[in-house]
């Protein structure tokens, strides 16, 4: 895909480094290709933020049903509408790790 790109498309001024829309293009066709998934979390989405949403979640990754709260998300909490943070706000815990 690169190869077939006009070189002011694909590369950047100095001509060496591949600008970074084409990784993106490139890594999403080779991800579509062989089978990975490429479904990203959604704009806003954090770890301490969902888990502090949903305590239960919480408790669950702590137990070892599941290996993260982004696992949770993908499998249930987007068809289930989990919210991403919680309705009262930002937590102290979500401000400190910058995740609010």
């Amino acid at each position: 895909m690169i190869m077939h790109a006009p070189r002011t498309a694909a590369y950047a001024p100095d001509f060496r480094h591949v600008r970074d829309g084409v990784v993106s293009v490139v890594m999403d066709r080779f991800l579509e290709t062989y089978g990975a998934p490429t479904s990203a979390a959604p704009q806003g989405f954090t770890e301490l933020g969902y888990l502090a949403a949903n305590p239960d979640v919480e408790s669950e990754v702590h137990a070892g049903l599941w290996d993260s709260g982004y696992q949770h998300y993908a499998a249930r909490g987007r068809p289930e509408g989990r919210p991403l943070l919680p309705g009262d706000g930002p937590t102290a815990r979500t401000i400190k790790a910058g995740a609010a």
